[in-house]
């Protein structure tokens, strides 16, 4: 929730997650599991304005929301050692989502880990929405697992009262 400028939030666990409510951001992660083991995020911004900036942007113009969308998340992380690996437009039990597969870099000491991110990105009732399995390809079965709690998700439209008034300006 958003008042007077500053944003709010509260933590859920567990059974409590079962619980309807407005989520901004999820995480899940096998209890036990290593640091390179998949998680699972899905996020949406909060700020009711969040479209204004990007979509005045000149560069924005022939691209969908989707699109700007993906330029947004993606922008901190493609670089020379990280890259967009594929791209592809699906349905999940009737939401449209661009999956997108991105390859890290997870150099450490000299030593590459070959591993992916593989992210969804969607606009359900003018809001973005992005979910992310990190570390995809370590755990065949887990990231099965994280793509059945995506196809489980619904968007329903959003209550203006508890979005956040201002983006930050984009330079």
């Amino acid at each position: 929730a958003s008042k007077d400028g500053k944003v709010y939030w509260e933590e859920y666990k567990d059974n409590e997650l079962s619980t309807e409510r407005p989520y901004s951001i999820i995480k899940f992660r096998q209890d036990g599991e290593s640091l390179t083991s998949p998680t699972l995020s899905i996020s949406t911004n909060i700020r009711g304005n969040f479209w204004d900036s990007h979509l005045a942007n000149p560069a924005n113009a022939s691209k969908t929301k989707v699109a700007i969308l993906k330029d947004i998340i993606l922008s901190g992380r493609t670089d020379v050692a990280t890259s967009e690996v594929s791209s592809k437009n699906i349905t999940i039990k009737g939401v449209d989502y661009l999956q997108v597969t991105v390859s890290p870099d997870t150099s450490s000491y000299g030593v590459r880990s070959e591993t992916s991110d593989l992210y969804f990105f969607t606009v359900q009732h003018d809001r973005p929405y992005w979910a992310v399995i990190s570390n995809s390809e370590t755990d065949s079965a887990l990231q099965a697992t994280y793509e059945q709690i995506i196809a489980t998700l619904s968007y329903s439209p959003t209550d203006a009262a508890i979005l956040g008034s201002t983006q930050p300006k984009i330079s």
